[in-house]
Order: C-alpha cells, then structure tokens, then sequence
C-alpha cells in the first residue's frame, strides 16, 4: 500500500494541472514591479480556484512577448501568457471571449489593437503602428467579463526603441609582440583590431566609418596554459594603450597587481579567511591581503583585490592619461556562491575606487587563446547570445571578444558581418529587423561611456550579478 502512495500523489498532481488549464476567470491580484529595476522581470499575479476564501491560491508570471519593439513597426503581433510558477506545471487557458488592450502611459488611452483572439492559450493582438515612446511600464487590462469574469489591470513592461546600440568590448589585452620592451608593435592582433575599428564601414549603405570599443586590460603578465603573457605592463602595450585612448576608444580595468591567473577570481583575493592554506597556488599564504603598490612600504587598499585594482587604475592613468571608470571582472566573477560577505567585499572595492562594473550581453566565445578558438563554437555563442538578449529586452547590447586571440583579430571584420546577419534573422511581432537601419553600431568614445554607464542589467552577469535590470 505504501509503495503506490507517491505514484497516487502523482496522478493526483496532474489531475490537478489539468483542472488548473481549464481554469475559471482569473480572480488576481498584481504585483506591480517596484521600478526600473525590475523591468525584465514579468508581474506575478495570485489566481484562486473556487469563490471559498479557503480556496487555494497559484502564483503566475504574466509574460508579454515581444519585449522589444521597434516604432513606427506596422501591424506587430504580440502575445500575453500566464504562466505557472507554482509545482504544478502548465499555462492558465484563456477563453476565446475573453479580450486585452494596453494603455499607454501618459495618455491614459489604449492602443490600437486589433485581431484580438485566444491561439495557442494565449491573447494575441496586433498593434496597428507601434508609436514612439521611452520605455517603461504599461498597464495591461485583461476582460473576461464577457465569461462572468472581470477586468483586471496591472503593469506590464515592454520597450520601444529607435533601434538597437551596440557596444563593441575587448577583454585580456594589450598583447605585445617580440621584444615586449622595444616599442615596436607591427603585428599585434589588439593593433589589427583597432585597425579594423578604425575602418569599419556601417550604418545605411555603409555611410559611417569606425567604431568605439572599450578595452579592458591587464596590467600584470596573464599565466595562460603553462606560458605567461606580459600584457600593459610593458612598453608594447603602453604604445596600444595610448593608441586607443587617441583614436577614440576607452581603456578600462580588467586586473592587475600580484595576481596569478584569471581562473583565481576577484572572489579569492578578498576571501579574508585568514587560515594560512595557500589558496591560488602561488606559493604564499596571505593572498588575499593588502600589499605595497606604490613602494611606499605600506599596504594599500583593503585587501589584495584593491591592491590588484589600484596597480591596474595607476598604470592606466600613468600611460594614458586618464582614469578608468569601468572595470569587468574577470569571467564575470565577482560573487561567491554561499558565502554573501565575500561578494559584499568584492562590491565594496569597486565603490571605494570608483569603478563601476561592466558584465556583458552577448559574447563571441572566443576566450583564451588561438589555440582555444580552433575547439571553440563561437559563431553558435554569439548566435545564442544575441537572439536572447534581443528576446529578453535588451536595447544597448554589450557585446565582448578578446583581443588577446589572433584569430578573432584577423577575423573581426567578418564577425561584425556576423553580428548584422544574426540580428538580420531575428523578428519582433513579425517585423524583421534590418541591421542597416535599425541596428546602430557605437562609434563614439563619449556616447559608449554613456552607455555603459546607463547600463544596470547585463544577460549574461545574471548569475553573478543577481539583478536583472537595465535603463
């Protein structure tokens, strides 16, 4: 007898799914999102089965596709679903009587809709012309008085755009060639890149020429494979760093200092655990503590990372000039799963040093070294990675490669035809998106730090960052 109790609970669970598909009208309330923060994340509703007070509540995520419009898009097809958050699986089951309209913020006047109907189990409809607008929220009203039901109002979020922006990021560089000390850097795959930069035709009928690109280095020598990489810390990559700042480009921090290899992340070097293990295998016990930067004789910073980060900020401005603003942890790193004090450190030194950090979007995969790319599937990661931050609502798309790899270097102009042809393939409610006009690549230093510095959610920094949320 006791053997079939799991399978009875089972049987029971989907009969249950199924009596929740065949829901009644909606009975809910809306959780309205809080603000800007929570704009990728969809409104959670609470429905009851029954009129008993006792009757037991589901939760549901009200789910609004496309999240991202283009205006002036003629007849564009949007589709509203309610879907289950709870254990038990499936869509609440629209009526065919029942309807929806989207009202405008500010006007307080619905859109114009038109071919409302019930397919699939969800509520479609047509906008007629997708106007102009920021983005933001709207609410959403859902009628099913039409079943017995009623009109139920609640926030829903979507964005309008001109067109997408793409900020083009490089990672792992400056990468010298030779002599690292000479000076003389005819060869290296971050010059071939700011080379192509320089020369990128694009925009309607490839009218604008050059591109902007944040480039986040090191300024330590990179242990990669068993060899080390002298990166900006050289006179090579002094000579690189100063030709981006001059054409244009942003020089950011990615790390430096004492570090020993990415793999070791920002997470080890505030670890504080003081417990005399040599944790990144560098021979030392202390490495997450402050060290002398300045050769002043005493420690500077916090704990290693700040040492690390300091080094990085003061060779960046000793060669260009300027201070960076920005700084990407290394793999996007910067959380350290169970342990929220180390992550709370990690935030704690970019706020103290006035760094603001930069995840990505989108990513061509190409990571490492040339000998990384021959194994690698970048053209499947960058497909993947761009068609989601486009379907998740993401209008200023960040997107990062590496400089340090040959391969992408004399490769690049080819990947920036990809890029197009990819979101070429892509439809929002039917209506493809043309890279010539709806898609602008940045080709400007100052309109770039803008845009990192609007940005607040990044696609694929979600498991590190924790938040989903973007200007």
């Amino acid at each position: 007898m006791r053997a079939w109790l799991p399978a009875g609970v089972l049987i029971l669970g989907l009969l249950s799914a199924g009596c929740l598909r065949a829901s009644p009208p909606i009975d809910a309330q809306a959780r309205v999102p809080r603000g800007p923060d929570d704009f990728h994340g969809h409104p959670v509703i609470r429905t009851r089965r029954g009129t008993s007070p006792r009757a037991r509540r589901f939760r549901h995520r009200v789910c609004w596709q496309p999240r991202l419009l283009l205006s002036g898009s003629r007849d564009v097809e949007i589709a509203i679903r309610v879907a289950d958050s709870n254990a038990i699986p499936g869509d609440y089951r629209f009526d065919s009587r029942d309807s929806f309209e989207v009202i405008a913020p500010g006007t307080g006047r619905p859109m114009a809709l038109d071919g409302v109907r019930v397919a699939r189990g969800r509520l479609r409809g047509r906008i007629r012309r997708v106007p102009k607008g920021a983005s933001g929220f709207r609410s959403l009203v859902i009628d099913q008085t039409a079943r017995g039901g009623r009109r139920h109002r609640f926030d829903c979020a979507f964005r309008v755009v001109d067109r997408l922006r793409l900020a083009l990021t490089f990672d792992d560089g400056p990468v010298p060639v030779g002599d690292p000390e000479d000076g003389r850097v005819e060869g290296s795959p971050t010059g071939r890149i700011l080379d192509v930069l320089a020369n990128y035709r694009h925009g309607p009928g490839r009218s604008r020429r050059g591109l902007a690109a944040a480039f986040f280095v090191l300024t330590s020598p990179e242990k990669f494979m068993g060899r080390t990489h002298r990166k900006g810390e050289t006179a090579d990559g002094a000579v690189l760093m100063k030709r981006a700042v001059r054409e244009g480009h942003l020089v950011e921090a990615h790390w430096g200092g004492r570090y020993r290899k990415q793999g070791y992340h920002h997470t080890s070097r505030v670890d504080g655990d003081d417990n005399g293990v040599d944790d990144d295998g560098d021979g030392r016990v202390d490495e997450d503590r402050a060290y002398d930067v300045d050769g002043d004789g005493r420690p500077d910073g916090s704990c290693a990372l700040e040492s690390d980060l300091l080094e990085c900020v003061a060779r960046i401005r000793q060669v260009t000039g300027r201070r960076p603003e920005f700084v990407r942890p290394p793999e996007w790193v910067w959380r350290k799963p169970g342990r929220p004090e180390v992550s709370r450190r990690v935030a704690g030194v970019y706020r103290r040093l006035g760094l603001k950090m930069i995840l990505t979007d989108a990513k061509l995969g190409d990571g490492g070294y040339a000998l990384v790319s021959v194994f690698s599937l970048e053209s499947k990661m960058l497909r993947f990675s761009l068609r989601r931050a486009v379907a998740r609502g993401y209008s200023d798309i960040v997107l990062t490669m590496h400089d340090s790899n040959t391969i992408t270097a004399n490769r690049l102009t080819a990947w920036l035809r990809r890029v197009e042809s990819i979101l070429a393939g892509i439809s929002l409610g039917g209506r493809r998106i043309n890279p010539q006009v709806d898609v602008e690549f940045i080709d400007d230093g100052d309109e770039l730090a803008a845009l990192l510095r609007a940005k607040r959610c990044f696609g694929l920094g979600a498991l590190s960052s924790g938040r989903s949320s973007e200007h």
